[in-house]
């Protein structure tokens, strides 16, 4: 148990006092603490052949004492310490763990132990086949035609994601009609879908799906990491999450189900996600929030393909730095601008989008007036009169906000073309800067 590294002063002079009296023979049927049931478990699976330390294990399950999520999560990691060379004492040494978890709430159990099924299925593969319908039961929440516990035994509730998810949209994801859906997303466990998954997608899929995709991506775009605090006895530690393992897994396979949906909203959103879960925590470094949706995006952005994906993987390549991630949007640049016989830089320049801006970078109606920047007034004056049409000036600030999320790609490819120099390399930036955000005329070379 020392090896699990959590155990108090105080919990290590009760299993020296515990090892002594075991040592010396004495009874021990009135010890119920928690404590000794980590002893019990410990010592148990040192040697699992002793008949007393066995029977000690039976006088843990039979008289349980009040389990911490915490505690549990330490008897299964000192179950795969004892599993890591040999599956031979699986079933024994899973009885305590077992018995412990069962004695939780659910809530408890998807939090204290989100790692376990996954770790188990992925680092102990040859146990894995005994505990799998045992842990998927102990896990599986009742759902007596409750959408929220539905939608929970899918996503669980171990990270502020789903905790959102199943209080917004429980609604929508847990009804008859929609959770074989969110159920086959949380299939997605390959690194892209088979044509087999694909075609149980399509199945699954109608417009009111597709709609709750694209209100959950949006979900998705706005949300950011956050500290966990942990307090387990004398121990202190804290973790930065993003999203837990699982939930990132039925994301992906929102994310992949979008190349199914034939939307105006599906590029752009899938621009979105990359950007965010590609960039690190915090919104910058080397690292990616989450490299499996960032890469999931990407990669239906390319099997989408044709012109109107350039400027979404062109945001990615302005903000992130995650060297795979950027190799992958390389490849796939590289892979449409062969289909339309231009380098990747040419095709990069010609897709650059318009906004409906003028050559003097601004477009004006009706007394509007946008500006590159993103800026909206009204005859120079940034308040906006009542008096002005609402559905004009809702489309103004659509295409601000657009705006305001190409023109960081677009001093990105006018930066990197500086740098890479070449001859009439500042002509061609100056001439781009100065059509502000034009695209190229078709017979342009």
């Amino acid at each position: 148990m020392d090896a699990w590294g959590y155990l108090s002063q105080a919990d290590k002079d009760e299993f020296e006092r515990l090892d002594a009296a075991f040592a010396r023979n004495e009874p021990m049927s009135g010890e119920r603490s928690e404590t000794f049931g980590l002893w019990a478990h410990t010592r148990f699976c040192a040697n699992p052949d002793d008949p007393r330390r066995l029977a000690l294990l039976g006088q843990v399950i039979d008289h349980p004492p009040a389990w911490s999520g915490n505690t549990v999560s330490g008897l299964w990691r000192t179950f795969c310490d004892q599993t890591y060379r040999s599956a031979e004492r699986a079933e024994a040494l899973s009885l305590l763990p077992l018995a412990a978890t069962a004695r939780l709430s659910y809530p408890d159990r998807r939090v204290a132990l989100h790692w376990v099924p996954d770790g188990i299925r992925q680092y102990r593969e040859q146990v894995w086949p005994l505990l799998r319908d045992r842990l998927t039961e102990l896990f599986a929440e009742p759902e007596t035609d409750d959408p929220v516990a539905a939608v929970r035994n899918v996503l669980w509730d171990d990270d502020a994601f789903t905790t959102t998810l199943a209080a917004e949209f429980a609604s929508r994801l847990g009804t008859p009609g929609t959770l074989p859906l969110l159920r086959h997303c949380a299939t997605a466990t390959a690194s892209k879908p088979s044509a087999r998954w694909l075609a149980r997608t399509a199945r699954l899929l109608d417009a009111r799906a597709g709609e709750l995709i694209a209100d959950v991506l949006r979900r998705l775009v706005a949300h950011r990491e956050y500290r966990i605090c942990h307090t387990y006895r004398d121990e202190e530690w804290a973790e930065t999450v993003f999203l837990r393992e699982r939930t990132a897994v039925a994301l992906r396979g929102m994310v992949w189900a979008c190349e199914l949906v034939d939307e105006p909203w599906v590029t752009g959103l899938l621009g979105d996600v990359a950007v965010t879960t590609g960039t690190g925590m915090g919104g910058s470094g080397a690292n990616a929030r989450s490299e499996m949706l960032a890469n999931a995006a990407i990669g239906v952005l390319a099997r989408r393909g044709g012109i109107e994906v350039v400027a979404q993987l062109a945001r990615v390549q302005a903000k992130v730095r995650k060297k795979a991630i950027l190799a992958l949007v390389g490849r796939t640049l590289e892979a449409v601008a062969a289909q339309n016989g231009l380098s990747s830089e040419q095709l990069l320049e010609r897709t650059v989008p318009t906004f409906g801006l003028d050559h003097d970078g601004t477009r004006t109606e009706q007394g509007l007036r946008l500006s590159l920047t993103g800026a909206i007034t009204y005859n120079g004056r940034k308040t906006i009169p009542k008096t002005v049409g609402q559905e004009l000036l809702a489309e103004f600030r659509a295409t601000a906000k657009e705006l305001k999320k190409a023109l960081p790609a677009e001093r990105f490819r006018v930066e990197r073309a500086l740098a890479a120099g070449g001859p009439g390399a500042g002509a061609r930036c100056a001439t781009t800067t100065s059509t502000t955000l034009s695209p190229a005329p078709s017979g342009a070379p």
